[in-house]
């Protein structure tokens, strides 16, 4: 997901280098977002998976689910919302787990981080 943004920086910052225009391009394009989405019946339905794992099975298996209360979370959703060619749903923005909380004359309700004390999000 990182390397996604790198290559979309530098498709931004070379806007008249055709060639850097059409890698990036294909390498966005070729990224199976909605393939790491969990579409089981699960309480994780519609959420990211955190990793994928070569075998035991020979498909492979995927691991635990992305911590919804990141910012590399929020990343992850805006990349594959956006998506032309494998995007997800709003569902699986909506799907990420989120701590909340309001201010003490409750005028703001906030998404909180369990990794960070400051706001992530405004409700």
């Amino acid at each position: 997901m990182l390397l996604m943004y790198g290559v979309l920086a530098c498709r931004e910052y070379f806007p008249s280098n055709e060639q850097i225009q059409s890698l990036s391009r294909q390498l966005f394009d070729r990224v199976e977002w909605d393939w790491f989405v969990d579409t089981s019946s699960s309480s994780n339905r519609n959420q990211f998976y955190l990793a994928w794992i070569p075998g035991p099975q020979k498909k492979g298996s995927f691991f635990r689910h992305v911590d919804g209360q990141t910012d590399e979370a929020l990343m992850l959703d805006i990349l594959a919302l956006g998506s032309s060619t494998h995007p997800v749903s709003l569902k699986t923005y909506l799907a990420r787990n989120r701590l909340f909380s309001t201010y003490p004359d409750g005028s703001v309700t906030l998404a909180r981080s369990r990794m960070a004390p400051s706001p992530c999000e405004v409700r």
